[in-house]
């Protein structure tokens, strides 16, 4: 008959729930300062003139150019 070791879960970490929680939040905060923010910047910017304007940028030819030289470059870059 074989014997069989039962072991307990360890935790990951032994660090206290406040300090998790803040680490979780100071990095959540980076996120929408670095990542959230610009972003919303940009579509402001955008839509500053209205939807008529933005529709109309997207009928030349350069805005679709860049647009399919945006996409097939990160077609190569993220995978």
């Amino acid at each position: 008959m074989t014997r069989q070791t039962v072991r307990t879960a360890q935790r990951g970490t032994t660090e206290s729930a406040w300090v998790r929680y803040t680490l979780t939040a100071l990095a959540l905060a980076f996120m929408a300062l670095f990542l959230v923010l610009p972003l919303a910047a940009v579509a402001t910017e955008a839509l500053r003139n209205g939807w008529d304007a933005y529709w109309e940028a997207l009928k030349e030819p350069d805005a679709w150019a860049a647009i399919r030289l945006t996409l097939i470059t990160a077609a190569i870059a993220v995978p």
